[in-house]
């Protein structure tokens, strides 16, 4: 848990005689098996653990509602994006140390895709060999199993406890992902006798899966269930920790699993999972972590729910959210650079508006075109010229009289779409500067999608600055969003002859969209800049 500060501000002196019941809403970010918090008492900061505030004015009414972040950032997106990460949620691994990440990736359709890599080595364990921990608790006669999952070289030992490693710096070096962590800490705090019984606990969670008029969570015509990322929701009432209602709450939260892309939560191949699976079938009753961490809603949901109302409700609900949004791509190519190949990132920072062609797209199992897509500027050959034996990329209208990898009579085309991190538009000199690759051949390509064509793009591609965009997309130097498994779909780039993946976005912003009415106001291009990482 993130600290909190709890400070004796209201004594009780201060409160209405009719108010007796003590309400604490407590947050989500519970990582770590015990956590601190820092307490004034006396005027003297000691340090409180979170046994002790369930545990505190055992003498009066506590009702407790617990509501967990299960957004996006609390899987394996933990322990691959670093802590300082200006596009996005940051991770748990070092900052800088990219390249020696804990996780592995395996290539699907040419493109490598994150999965746990840490194996349970437990002799009697049912996951022993498996990229999976399992676990199980057994309470008012019910055994829950449930599965922690993590990258690198963590371990539980015989008394249950996690073991993360860690470096002479203090870095992980094996851990278990947020998610998984949350889990096992409320579990063995429920299910333990550190709190009184007469303690009363309700479980909510955010992001919510949006509900639709026929009870369906699906996003548009689409047969992929998704969160809404900006809900909270009440999953466990509130009741007193009778074994009853200790086996409910545990049973809610062993429900979330911790899944990548090709393995489900016990480590078992499944395809569904697979972006290069373009018609997978995932149930309903999946819960994993998703989407966005929506703080306000959230606490706006348990708040309504400690005072016995609500947040409002929608009278006439869609048949399908509406707004899915191009969120991030991972473009991959076998170049000869490596055995592995390389990968460029980019983030979307603009979407395509209602006047321009190609708007939306298909995926995710629709059967219309569900997706707004990000404004695709993507250059090819027919954008490059030919100067003393080296290629550029032409910004400028005075260099009709050049030559492309397309041969003579070919004259470049004019590149409109290429921005600085500060949004304007870079001169031909600053292009030519950064954006150039020597000619290696006299073969002339037969058009831009001959490979000989795609390799100069290609070449540019990954040349390009982090920060800087083609059309909506921004290059970034790793995979900065959330990394969420059946939310994305593959791809091909014609114009540089790569694979790619694009992963999705539930809209924070609405359920429905009027497309005739569609603003900037839904993406970052309200700005002049469209994105700006935060320096440093």
């Amino acid at each position: 848990m993130k600290k909190i500060a709890i400070t004796k501000a209201i004594s009780k002196h201060r409160l209405n005689a009719s108010v007796k019941l003590l309400t604490l809403a407590v947050t989500a970010m519970m990582v770590t098996p015990l956590s601190q918090a820092d307490v004034a008492h006396g005027g003297v900061i000691r340090q409180v653990g979170d046994l002790e505030i369930y545990q505190a004015a055992t003498a009066g009414q506590i009702n407790l509602t617990m509501m967990l972040d299960t957004s996006g950032s609390m899987g394996i997106s933990s322990l691959v994006i670093p802590k300082t990460n200006p596009y996005g949620s940051p991770g748990d691994i070092k900052s800088g140390e990219y390249s020696q990440r804990l996780c592995k990736t395996e290539i699907q359709d040419n493109v490598p895709q994150w999965q746990y890599s840490a194996v349970d080595n437990r002799a009697n364990s049912p996951t022993r060999g498996k990229t999976s921990f399992h676990k199980s608790i057994t309470i008012n006669g019910t055994t829950v199993d449930y599965y922690l999952r993590g990258c690198g070289n963590p371990s539980i030992d015989a008394d249950g406890n996690l073991i993360e490693p860690r470096d002479a710096e203090g870095e992980l070096t094996g851990g278990f992902d947020r998610l998984s962590r949350l889990k096992d800490a409320l579990i063995t705090l429920i299910a333990s006798d550190k709190i009184n019984d007469n303690v009363s606990i309700g479980l909510g969670t955010f992001s919510a899966k949006a509900t639709n008029r026929d009870g369906t969570t699906k996003v548009s015509n689409t047969e992929i269930p998704l969160v809404d990322g900006h809900s909270g929701v009440m999953l466990v009432p509130m009741g007193k920790l009778t074994p009853a209602h200790r086996l409910r709450l545990i049973q809610a939260i062993a429900e979330f699993q911790s899944i990548d892309a090709g393995t489900d939560q016990q480590g078992n191949v499944n395809v569904n999972y697979r972006p290069s699976n373009q018609s997978p079938i995932i149930p309903e009753s999946l819960k994993k972590a998703s989407s966005g961490t929506p703080t306000a809603n959230a606490y706006a949901e348990v708040a309504s729910y400690m005072m016995g109302t609500n947040t409002g409700i929608l009278t006439s609900r869609p048949d399908r959210v509406q707004m899915l949004y191009d969120g991030e791509t991972i473009m991959h190519k076998y170049d000869g650079s490596s055995s592995e190949g390389t990968t460029i990132y980019w983030v979307c920072v603009g979407l395509l508006r209602p006047a321009e062609n190609d708007m939306t797209a298909k995926a995710l199992g629709s059967t219309d075109e569900n997706v707004y897509q990000c404004d695709n500027q993507y250059f090819d050959a027919q954008f490059l010229y030919l100067n003393n034996g080296t290629y550029y990329l032409n910004v400028s209208a005075t260099n009709t009289n050049k030559v492309t990898p397309l041969g003579q009579g070919k004259s470049p085309r004019q590149y409109n779409h290429l921005y600085k991190p500060d949004g304007t538009k870079p001169t031909q000199e600053e292009v030519n500067q950064i954006l150039n690759t020597p000619l290696t051949t006299t073969t002339v390509a037969t058009d831009y999608k001959d490979p000989i064509a795609q390799r100069y793009t290609w070449e540019l591609y990954k040349k390009l600055p982090v920060g800087w965009r083609l059309g909506g997309w921004m290059k970034v130097p790793y995979q900065s969003l959330d990394i969420e498994a059946v939310a994305s779909k593959n791809w091909g780039n014609t114009e540089a002859g790569a694979s790619s993946a694009v992963s999705y976005r539930t809209s924070p912003f609405a359920l429905t969209v009027d497309r005739t009415t569609y603003s900037n106001s839904k993406t970052w291009g309200a700005c002049p800049t469209g994105y700006e990482p935060i320096p440093g």
